[in-house]
Order: C-alpha cells, then structure tokens, then sequence
C-alpha cells in the first residue's frame, strides 16, 4: 500500500507500469479478502488463484450495496475525548474500479503497443485503488478487519468495522 502511495505521489518521474503492477497486486489482494469473508462462489480449482476479473465479477451489486466500512476516530480536544464515526460504501469505488480494471493487464502486466489507456487513467485506477484500501485496511496496524464480532467484521484496533458479517 505505502509503495504504491509513494508512486502515486512522486512527481519527478510518472511510471504508469509500476503504478499499474501496484494497484492491480494491491486490488487483487483486497478482491480476494472480501470474496473471502462474504464467501462469494468462485469457480472451483486446483488452486485458489484467481484473476482480478474473477475476483471483481463475482461482487454482485446486489450484495455489494450492502457493504460498508465505518471508520471510528477518537480525538481528545481540550481535555475532552470525542468518538466520531465515518461512513464509507464499497460498492461506488469499486463500480469505479471494475471500468478500470483493463488498465492493469494493458499497462501493469503486459507489454500493449495498442494502449488505450491515459496517463490520467492510469493515476485514476491507482488513486481508486488506494482509496480502497483505505477504506479496508487499518493504518495503525496495517491490518484488514479479520475478527468477527456479531453483525461486522473488525480491525485489531477496533478502528474498522466492516458491515454487514454475512453475505446478504
């Protein structure tokens, strides 16, 4: 996650096949975590490895709209502890991503004289995908939420909880 922040963030040189590599590694392993919780059906192998397309095609919209992480931050303003919890829907960012997708296979992972995709393509699939991960992993631990706790899954820290526990 950091390798690809600091790629998006360095302005000296504009590498779209690093940014590309990155984001889709990083997207492929938050897919496979979330279609691992929620227990998505995935087509059955010897191995359990599984294309970014087969891990982004299987979350549906019609349970896609139900996910959502809640980010919990505690402040302590002049002597005075304050809870605030943010809201943040998956399902927008990843629509996002799946119309994006194509860039990691065109820029990131093979080599494509025929490249359709902008150098602003390129920063937007990184940038959507670092934001996903945002959202799903913790920052203090660096951690996605792994413990189930009644209706949610939560970060080590508590800082996370992702609704709802179950694929509804």
């Amino acid at each position: 996650m950091r390798e690809l922040e600091l790629a998006l963030l360095d302005k000296s040189y504009f590498d779209r096949q690093v940014i590309s590599s990155k984001s889709g590694i990083l997207l492929e392993n938050l897919l496979d975590y979330l279609t691992d919780i929620y227990e998505y059906n995935l087509p059955k192998r010897k191995t359990l490895k599984y294309t970014l397309g087969e891990l982004i095609d299987t979350l549906q919209p019609k349970y896609l709209k139900y996910i959502k992480a809640i980010h919990t931050t505690v402040t302590n303003a002049s002597g005075k502890e304050e809870t605030n919890e943010t809201e943040h829907l998956l399902q927008p960012i990843i629509d996002d991503l799946k119309k994006l997708m194509f860039i990691r296979n065109q820029v990131g992972a093979h080599f494509n004289l025929d490249e359709n995709a902008s150098d602003d393509d390129v920063m937007l699939f990184g940038k959507k995908t670092l934001r996903l991960a945002e959202i799903l992993v913790c920052r203090q631990t660096g951690q996605l939420p792994l413990t189930k706790s009644g209706d949610h899954w939560k970060s080590k820290q508590g800082t996370i909880k992702l609704y709802p526990s179950e694929k509804n």
